[in-house]
């Protein structure tokens, strides 16, 4: 019996000579003739489902009125590269276009980036996350290569390349699980035992403004002697250290806009600081433009700071190994605890708004609440 032949339009399947699975639709004529789109998978129920999309997505050209297009050949990796030199790099700060650069390399383009931008299917996209995950990336991993995979898809969408972004929820593609790092903030006690381990230490100033004003690492690490004013208890955040490669970028922005910000300074604090450019006089290294932590007047490396300074500091004081962002925490879970009004928080911790405070720390915020109820009882004990 003879083959039927399919309606014009709709597409034919037949298997390919790499042993999967091809599928074919015309699609009309442009100036150099006819123009014919093709989909491949594994299996036959693959290649249909990828043709459907595919005709949904010409049906959609037709009504408006978009003349047909012969498939661009573009690959995913091709497309990604342009994206990181065209679009991150103008408008991201350098340590960030480096992250996405290795995303991209590292994750991305080595299991999707032969495959055609025109022919990337959220199938496709599936199995990039099951090969992250398989291959052992951890979520945040995992969380970040989605993330800068959408905004490239979704900027293709946005200039013409493709209809629709395979990687969206609207693809019924969802993101991988969101798990946050655990976060192990000293209590007031051990911050106060961490201080006291620190007297005398070449950057017990380090530890002491980190802990008394959530200052972020790269900020504390780029914060000058300009920044600091002894006089009126105040330091001016407004640039944060980064390292690109091998390269360190000492006037590199703040996270956000928010970043830029002002913070009252503790008396400890103070005398911490005053002790320290004591010492950077009489070693002759102090100037105003100087950095503030800093050794023989160089910028200090986190990874040095965390590895050689402040893990045997945590041992002394006979504290859990912590991550030196879990001093930035300490402080925002000590204030709020103490009842300092989130929004003055925020303000303080460089947050861009006060969601991102009240979600990072909604573990503190039943404690405080048992306490407020508390104050109503007393207060209308009476009653």
């Amino acid at each position: 019996m003879a083959k039927k032949r399919a309606h014009r339009g709709t597409g034919s399947i037949h298997s390919h000579k790499t042993g999967k699975w091809a599928g074919v639709i015309g699609c009309g004529y442009d100036e150099k003739g006819y123009v014919r789109r093709y989909v491949y998978g594994k299996t036959r129920e693959e290649v249909q489902e990828k043709l459907t999309a595919l005709r949904s997505e010409l049906r959609k050209a037709k009504d408006e009125n978009r003349p047909a297009q012969r498939p661009d050949r573009e690959t995913v990796e091709g497309f990604l590269t342009g994206w990181l030199r065209d679009v991150v790099a103008r408008d991201a700060r350098p340590s960030t276009l480096a992250c996405y650069e290795i995303m991209v390399r590292k994750h991305i383009a080595s299991r999707v980036g032969r495959i055609r931008l025109d022919q990337f299917y959220p199938d496709d996209v599936r199995r990039l996350q099951t090969g992250l995950r398989e291959s052992g990336a951890g979520p945040r991993v995992q969380r970040l290569a989605h993330a800068v995979l959408h905004s490239a898809l979704q900027y293709a969408v946005t200039t013409k390349k493709i209809s629709r972004n395979p990687s969206s929820r609207d693809c019924g593609v969802k993101p991988p699980r969101y798990a946050p790092r655990e976060m192990r903030p000293l209590t007031l006690e051990q911050a106060q035992a961490l201080l006291e381990a620190a007297r005398g230490d070449r950057l017990e100033a380090l530890y002491t403004v980190a802990l008394t004003t959530g200052m972020r690492f790269g900020e504390l690490l780029g914060l000058r002697w300009d920044d600091v004013n002894l006089k009126e208890k105040l330091v001016s955040v407004r640039r944060s250290l980064q390292v690109v490669g091998k390269r360190i970028d000492e006037n590199a922005q703040t996270k956000t806009e928010a970043g830029r910000r002002r913070i009252d300074l503790t008396s400890v604090a103070v005398k911490a600081l005053l002790r320290h450019k004591e010492q950077m006089l009489k070693d002759g290294l102090w100037r105003k433009e100087a950095l503030v932590p800093a050794a023989n007047g160089r910028p200090l490396d986190r990874h040095n700071v965390t590895r050689r300074s402040f893990q045997p500091l945590l041992k002394r004081a006979g504290l859990p190994r912590i991550r030196f962002h879990d001093l930035r925490h300490t402080f925002a879970t000590t204030m709020l605890t103490k009842n300092i009004h989130p929004k003055i928080v925020q303000q303080m911790l460089g947050h861009a708004n006060i969601t991102v405070t009240l979600n990072t720390y909604s573990h503190v915020l039943p404690s405080m609440q048992k306490e407020a109820v508390g104050h109503l009882e007393a207060m209308y004990a009476s009653n």
